[in-house]
This record gives structure tokens, C-alpha cells and sequence, in this order.
């Protein structure tokens, strides 16, 4: 099963989704609240802590802290 965190940007409808699964894999997924699309990103091999990763208040850059 899935597993889903999101961070919210503090000045822009932009958001980052972190989707964990299946396994060891984890996918960054960009979402614009202001017309409610997805952009699929990146898959990651590896561990992301996602309590220690933070998005810039336009939400265009991410800071992640990953093993």
C-alpha cells in the first residue's frame, strides 16, 4: 500500500506530494491547488525523510534530506 505526504508553499498554490510505495521507491509529485493538476516527477531509490524537507514559499524549489 501507498503512503502519502504533502508540503504546502507558504505564498503560492503550490504544493509538493512525496508517494512512497511500491517498496523502496518514492515518487515526487508537483500539485498546483490553483487548478488542481498533477505533475508526475521524479521516482527516488532510497529513504527521503520527509519531516525534513521543506519547500520554498513560491514552491518552486525543494530542500530534502535523503539516505
Amino acid at each position: 500500500m501507498a503512503s502519502l505526504y504533502c508540503i504546502l508553499a507558504r505564498a503560492a498554490d503550490r504544493a509538493v506530494i512525496f508517494r512512497r510505495g511500491p517498496s523502496k521507491l518514492i515518487r515526487l509529485i508537483s500539485w498546483n491547488l490553483a487548478d488542481n493538476t498533477f505533475e508526475p516527477g521524479q521516482w527516488f531509490a532510497g529513504q527521503i525523510y520527509v519531516r525534513k524537507c521543506d519547500l520554498s514559499p513560491d514552491g518552486r524549489k525543494l530542500v530534502y534530506f535523503a539516505a
